[in-house]
């Protein structure tokens, strides 16, 4: 080989390392920016004192830098990014228009230990959110207990449970601390998936949150000094206890095990018993009425 090739090789090996070096700054660099400027509590009660300083009903555009998701991608799990995703944005809400954020909340449910990715609260009630940074075409409907992800042109298809389903057992648990004199709404972010074949209300992208809840009015608004009183009551329930997180993802997998083999309830975790009604057999839960989730037996 000549002088001048080798020439070329070794230029070639020093750009190379320089670019790799560069792009691994860059990723470092964005994500202790972001730390720095953006950096928030992990509650933004701070933000909601006195009156929410409104700006007006313009649209507000939040984006989340591209370094910052590729710092992430290298950082954190598929999920912990995904909520980081929704947090920042809840937060820069906050900031503008007021209102309180409680990012991965834990209580204790009837039976068993609860994680919600987020709860927002403005004067528009208290809007439970469940993140989900899933890839591809999500299939599903509101009545299905199953939906289905789809990847690689049709290739590749995985089952995910009902995220509607999996909100509303979410918002069942928290009326028992804040009854029902408080409006509360469930809302399902897609962070990355195409979800134009979803049929089932109150599923979002990223893009259109921020609109969602300082948009959404169903007569039911509620004062400041209510918005503190809920938040004293979710602090007042919150788990902090480590060990209390970690068992809860170990009775999360036993719960689903238990939804796959149909005896278990998917909103309250109750036992689905059979009972007949006027249509036929059907699975209902064994915390009726307090739970009305029923599931057709030839479902089972």
């Amino acid at each position: 080989m000549s002088s001048t090739g080798i020439i070329l090789i070794v230029v070639g090996c020093i750009v190379a390392v320089g670019l790799g070096v560069g792009i691994a700054f860059l990723v470092v660099y964005s994500g202790k920016r972001a730390q720095s400027k953006d950096e928030k509590p992990t509650d933004s009660a701070a933000y909601s004192e006195g009156q929410p300083q409104s700006k007006g009903n313009k649209p507000i555009k939040i984006k989340y830098g591209f370094f910052q998701k590729l710092h992430d991608s290298f950082t954190l799990s598929k999920g912990e990014a995904g909520e980081k995703h929704i947090s920042y944005i809840l937060h820069c809400v906050v900031q503008t228009y007021g209102g309180i954020v409680l990012d991965d909340y834990y209580f204790q449910g009837r039976r068993r230990s609860v994680q919600i990715d987020h709860i927002f609260i403005n004067q528009n009630g208290v809007f439970v959110i469940e993140t989900k940074n899933y890839a591809g075409y999500i299939y599903g409907t509101e009545t299905q207990r199953e939906w289905t992800q789809v990847l690689a042109n049709g290739g590749v298809k995985n089952k995910l449970y009902n995220p509607v389903m999996q909100n509303a057992g979410h918002i069942y648990e928290l009326r028992r601390i804040l009854g029902y004199h408080v409006p509360i709404m469930g809302v399902v972010v897609f962070v990355k998936a195409d979800i134009k074949h979803v049929q089932a209300g109150n599923i979002i992208t990223p893009h259109y949150l921020p609109n969602y809840l300082l948009g959404f009015n169903q007569g039911l608004a509620i004062t400041q000094d209510q918005i503190q009183h809920v938040y004293g009551k979710l602090l007042e329930f919150r788990i902090q206890d480590i060990n209390i997180r970690e068992k809860h993802v170990q009775e999360v997998q036993e719960m689903l095990v238990g939804v796959e083999s149909n005896m278990v309830c998917p909103r309250c975790g109750g036992r689905l018993v059979l009972r007949r009604g006027a249509h036929g057999e059907f699975y209902g839960c064994s915390n009726y009425p307090r739970c009305t989730f029923t599931k057709n037996k030839k479902a089972s």
